[in-house]
């Protein structure tokens, strides 16, 4: 098993942290992975999220081919899957959300995120664990 950490206590929700295919992310999984899971967190900020029935969400597509991680959600996005992770309704509350383990059908794993507005910035870790 291999666990890659790929956002590290990256702002959310704030600024130009806000929208969809932000942090564009490109793992080159083991020869021998056979199936991917992510897992994201987020931890609030001292406020609260600005809504919180709109969720994080965690886009993420498997490649047989590389391409630019900047360029995977519109070359990917069609097919990707995702994992939504809906934040706390408390300050500094922390919330995690995983996926189901997919198979891994390609070389590239690509994740890239949609986030929310929040009344105040918020953090986010992202990881991939391989089998």
């Amino acid at each position: 098993m291999t666990t890659t950490q790929v956002l590290t206590d990256q702002t959310i929700g704030t600024g130009s942290n806000i929208g969809g295919n932000l942090f564009p992310q490109k793992v080159t999984l083991a020869v021998a992975s056979i199936a991917a899971s992510i897992s994201i967190r987020c931890t609030n900020g001292a406020g609260l999220p600005a809504d919180i029935r709109a969720p994080i969400v965690a886009r993420y597509a498997f490649s047989p081919v590389s391409v630019a991680a900047a360029a995977a959600p519109g070359l990917l996005g069609i097919g990707s899957r995702y994992l939504n992770l809906h934040p706390q309704n408390v300050p500094s509350g922390d919330t995690s959300s995983a996926s189901l383990l997919s198979d891994a059908t390609g070389a590239y794993l690509y994740v890239w995120f949609e986030v929310p507005p929040f009344l105040v910035a918020a953090s986010l870790n992202a990881f991939v664990v391989e089998l």
